[in-house]
């Protein structure tokens, strides 16, 4: 008898396992993050494509240690050579690039990111062609992202000033 009960018993510890087991949901999948950014398409030449690059919060971080190092470049050989402080190890950081056309009359550009994942900090840098043609105008903004869309309605926009020449100069 005690041999039927514990095997009876094990069967029902198996079935509420497996029962257990259907039940419960698959661990939801990571919010997707969506930046929602306003462009001021006057500043823009007709057609540009803006680039938009973002950095993770671990890039962030290692961009803050990177930029304790030095680099300078040899002008005979045009090699770059990097100087970092004792304890300090300069790492390459390629940060998310995405490019957006910029319509003639649209105000804002939507860009989905799969490098960040919500409550993340995270640093936007869009630029593009200026109204000029010559010049860049760009903007930057570091934040906490959250799921679904963030807006990125107050950047502060700047241009280049180099001076551009058009046409034939003879």
């Amino acid at each position: 008898m005690v041999l039927v009960c514990s095997v009876t018993a094990g069967v029902l510890l198996a079935s509420a396992a497996v029962i257990a087991a259907i039940q419960t949901p698959p661990p939801a999948a990571p919010a997707a993050v969506t930046l929602l950014i306003s462009i001021p398409p006057d500043l823009f030449a007709e057609g540009t494509k803006l680039d938009v690059r973002v950095w993770t919060a671990a890039q962030i971080a290692t961009l803050e240690n990177n930029a304790r190092c030095a680099s300078s470049r040899d002008t005979r050989t045009g090699a770059e050579q990097v100087s970092c402080p004792p304890g300090v190890t300069y790492q390459p950081v390629t940060p998310e690039r995405v490019q957006v056309a910029l319509g003639a009359t649209r105000n804002e550009i939507e860009v989905p990111i799969t490098s960040v994942k919500p409550g993340e900090s995270v640093r936007v840098a869009v630029s593009g062609l200026s109204r000029d043609g010559c010049n860049t105008t760009s903007a930057n903004a570091v934040r906490i992202a959250s799921s679904g869309r963030n807006p990125l309605t107050d950047l502060a926009w700047q241009t280049t000033a180099r001076a551009c020449v058009k046409g034939d100069l003879r």
